[in-house]
């Protein structure tokens, strides 16, 4: 029976049916994917959610098909990177969950509470955060790759509020691959890309420069609530002020009236 081979330099999806019937197996040297016909990725959706400390909140969501007799039950993901704060969910529901750091990757095992039997369909959502943002100043440079497989694919990168594209370097591009939409709700940038995806392709690398112009309006709260509670304070002070100078002034009218009326 062939073995399914992927290559990815961000994350790796093995699937082991209870004889591990399937096996997609990260090869960083060759970067080789061989498609066996048991199973099927009919959509498949990456969301890159960079918040104001840009840290990445990556989602990966998959449609499965199994187009082979053995059932579908343990699954394992293998994300060649440090990931924290790892969520999985599915419309089969999780019997149990593991996760397993290693070397630098971070491995989870999965076992489903209802198996994906043959010509049965299920979806895979993992959510997890990452350190994928290279620091260069003032400006940030974002990249990511999935593996590349037969499917509907799409990738969406949100950038943090206040951010803008610009280019790295002079001479170099801004956003990679160069078949993007953008896209924004007023606040902030959305770079989407959307394409029938071939394991030829071996995998998809998206790499989007940026930089900060304006902090999140949370950030700004504390800094605005200093400033209003400051002039709060000098109002109060100046009304303070004026009410004292009026008290001064209205008990020496009241003094010199007093000393006018002795006199008479």
């Amino acid at each position: 029976m062939d073995i399914p081979i992927i290559n990815a330099i961000s994350n790796i999806l093995i699937i082991n049916p209870p004889t591990c019937l399937f096996l997609l197996l990260f090869l960083l040297l060759f970067g080789v994917f061989n498609t066996a016909n048991a199973i099927k990725f009919e959509s498949y959706n990456v969301t890159c959610d960079i918040d104001q400390n840009n840290k990445v909140h990556e989602t990966i969501f998959l449609n499965i098909y199994n187009d082979n007799s053995e059932d579908i039950k343990d699954i394992t993901y293998i994300i060649p990177q440090n990931a924290y704060n790892l969520k999985v969910d599915s419309d089969r529901g999780i019997e149990s969950f593991s996760k397993n750091p290693k070397e630098g990757s971070t491995e989870i095992v999965i076992k489903l509470k209802n198996p994906i039997k043959k010509g049965e369909k299920g979806y895979l959502k993992t959510t997890f955060d990452s350190d994928i943002v290279w620091d260069k100043g003032d400006k940030k440079l974002l990249s990511v790759s999935v593996p590349a497989v037969d499917s509907n694919f799409s990738m969406t990168v949100i950038l943090p509020t206040g951010a803008a594209v610009v280019s790295p370097a002079e001479g170099l591009l801004s956003i990679t691959p160069q078949d993007y939409i953008i896209d924004t709700d007023g606040k902030r940038i959305f770079i989407k890309w959307k394409r029938k995806l071939s394991e030829n392709e071996r995998y998809f690398t998206a790499t989007v420069s940026y930089t900060i112009l304006m902090s999140s309006p949370q950030n700004q709260t504390p800094a605005i609530s200093k400033n209003i509670y400051y002039n709060i304070l000098i109002v109060i002070l100046i009304l303070f002020a004026i009410g004292s100078m009026y008290g001064i002034i209205y008990e020496k009218k009241k003094n010199i009236s007093k000393t006018k009326y002795i006199k008479e």
